[in-house]
C-alpha cells in the first residue's frame, strides 16, 4: 500500500532536493545512521536536534536549514533527556504538514499520482491510485492541503481507538 508519510531523515533528504536513485538514498541513510549512532555520546541511542543537524550538515553534507531540521524532528516522540531516538528518526513514518511539503515537489500545493509514487518506490500504480481516490473528495486526481488534514485526521482518530 502506498503512504502518505515519511520517515524524517526521508523528509529532510526529499526538501534538500538533490536527486538520489533509490540506491544511493539508502546508502545515504545507512551513512546517516552510522555517523549518528557514532556522535551519539551517551551511547542510548538518543540524538538532540541540534546534534542531528550537525550529523546530516557537516558528517553527510545533507544541505538543509537547522529551522528545518527541527520542524521536521518536532513530531518525533522524545524521551526524558528531550532527546530523540536514532532509529525512530531514520524509520519511524511522520504524518504532518512537513510531510506533505516534503512529498510536494514543484510545491503547486497538490500531491499528485506522480509525487506519490516518487516517495513510495515500491508502491505500484494502482495502490498509489487508491490512496489518492481513498481521499480525494473533489476528485481531481489529486490531493490538496485540505484533504490531506482530513486524512491526518483520521489517522490520528485511528491512532487514539487503538489506544
Amino acid at each position: 500500500m502506498a503512504s502518505l508519510s515519511l520517515s524524517a531523515v526521508r523528509q529532510i533528504l526529499t526538501a534538500s532536493r538533490k536527486s538520489l536513485k533509490p540506491e544511493e538514498e539508502e546508502e545515504l541513510i545507512k551513512r546517516i545512521e552510522e555517523s549518528a549512532k557514532k556522535f551519539d555520546p551517551s551511547g542510548k541511542g538518543e540524538l538532540s536536534d541540534k546534534e542531528m543537524f550537525n550529523v546530516l550538515k557537516i558528517q553527510n553534507k545533507v544541505e538543509c536549514k537547522q529551522e528545518q531540521v527541527f520542524s521536521i524532528c518536532s513530531h518525533l516522540p522524545r524521551g526524558r533527556t528531550g532527546k530523540m531516538r536514532i532509529a525512530e528518526f531514520i524509520n519511524l513514518p511522520i504524518i504532518s504538514e512537513e510531510t506533505f511539503t516534503a512529498i510536494d515537489r514543484n510545491k503547486d500545493g497538490f500531491l499528485t499520482k506522480g509525487e506519490i509514487k516518487l516517495t513510495n518506490k515500491n508502491a505500484s500504480m494502482s495502490e498509489v491510485l487508491e490512496v489518492i481516490n481513498d481521499h480525494d473528495l473533489d476528485k481531481d486526481g489529486k490531493l490538496n492541503l485540505s484533504e490531506y488534514r482530513d486524512f491526518l485526521e483520521e489517522e490520528e482518530e485511528e491512532e487514539r481507538e487503538a489506544q
